[in-house]
């Protein structure tokens, strides 16, 4: 029960950094954020899978692990590529 607990309360700190963290990226005036993570998770916050706007990884990743969202209406619409992340990422 406890081991529950302890990985509820990480869950929900995580969701919180999330949504906190998209709120900012919009209020900042980012158009998009893109992510690579679980496909059953990021859908929550409103994620994509980023084929639906033509927008590919750099990396080799399944496509259904490479989300999306718009933080400006319509701001993917008409839009297509590949999203390069900086380049501190390569060394991960």
């Amino acid at each position: 029960m406890r081991n529950a607990l302890i990985f509820s309360v990480i869950i929900r700190s995580m969701e919180l950094t999330s949504i906190n963290g998209l709120k900012e990226s919009r209020r900042k005036g980012y158009p998009a954020v893109v992510v690579l993570g679980h496909p059953e998770y990021y859908p929550r916050f409103g994620f994509v899978p980023s084929r639906k706007y033509n927008i590919t990884s750099e990396y080799a990743v399944p496509p259904e692990a490479f989300m999306i969202i718009e933080l400006q209406p319509d701001v993917l619409a008409g839009q297509s590529g590949i999203a390069r992340y900086h380049e501190a990422f390569a060394e991960l």
